[in-house]
C-alpha cells in the first residue's frame, strides 16, 4: 500500500512538472507573440501578426542559417517609409523564430490561433498562416537554399489550397465542421516537421 502511495506521489508530481513547463513556455510563446505584434504596428508592417508567423514559420522549419535569409525578412517586411527595413528588430524576429523552430524539432507546434473560439475565425487565420509560409519556402528554394523535392511541391500545393479555404468554403460550428478543420490543422503542423526533419537530414537542403 506504502509503495501504491508512493507510485500515485510521483505520478502527480511528474504530471505537475509537465503542467509548469507548458505553462511557462505558453507564457514566453505569448509574450513573445505580443512583442512582436507590437512591432508590426511600430514598423507600419502591413501583415498581421499570424501572417507574419506563418512566414516565419517557413524559416523555421527549414533548419537554414538566419543569416541565409536576412534578405528575405528584409524584403518582407519593408515599407514605402522604411523600404531597408531599416527599424526591424531582427533580433526580436530572430528570437521569435528560434522559438518555433524549438516547437517544431520537438514536434510540440502550437498555432496559436487554435485558441480562438469561432471556427471561421480559425480558418482563416489557418489560410492566412499557410499562404505565408509558402512564400518562406518559396524564398528558400528560388535562393537555392533548398531544393525543390517532391515533398516541397506536394506540400506548397496543398498549403495553397488551405490559403484559399476561407474563401471557398463555409463551415459552420459543428462537430463535423471541427472535425474537419482539426484534420486540416494537423496536416499543416504534421507538415512543418516533415520539412525539418527532411531538411535536418540534409535530404532537401541544397548543397
Amino acid at each position: 500500500m506504502i509503495l501504491k502511495n508512493h507510485l500515485f506521489t510521483d505520478i502527480y508530481y511528474n504530471v505537475s512538472i509537465i503542467d509548469n513547463l507548458s505553462s511557462i513556455r505558453k507564457e514566453t510563446m505569448n509574450k513573445l507573440h505580443n512583442n512582436l505584434e507590437k512591432h508590426l504596428l511600430e514598423i507600419s508592417s502591413p501583415f498581421t501578426i499570424v501572417e507574419t508567423l506563418g512566414y516565419l514559420a517557413g524559416f523555421a522549419s527549414s533548419n537554414c542559417s538566419f543569416e541565409s535569409y536576412n534578405e528575405g525578412l528584409l524584403t518582407y517586411f519593408s515599407t514605402e517609409s522604411d523600404p531597408k527595413s531599416m527599424r526591424l528588430d531582427l533580433d526580436l524576429i530572430r528570437k521569435n523564430i528560434d522559438y518555433t523552430q524549438s516547437d517544431i524539432r520537438h514536434n510540440n507546434l502550437i498555432l496559436f490561433f487554435e485558441e480562438e473560439n469561432k471556427l471561421s475565425s480559425r480558418l482563416l487565420s489557418l489560410s492566412d498562416w499557410s499562404r505565408n509560409y509558402i512564400l518562406s519556402i518559396n524564398y528558400l528554394i528560388d535562393k537555392k537554399l533548398l531544393k525543390n523535392t517532391l515533398l516541397l511541391q506536394e506540400v506548397l500545393h496543398d498549403f495553397s489550397e488551405i490559403s484559399k479555404i476561407s474563401n471557398d468554403y463555409q463551415l459552420d460550428d459543428d462537430e463535423e465542421s471541427q472535425s474537419s478543420y482539426e484534420e486540416i490543422s494537423n496536416y499543416v503542423v504534421t507538415s512543418s516537421y516533415d520539412i525539418y526533419n527532411e531538411a535536418t537530414n540534409g535530404m532537401i537542403k541544397d548543397d
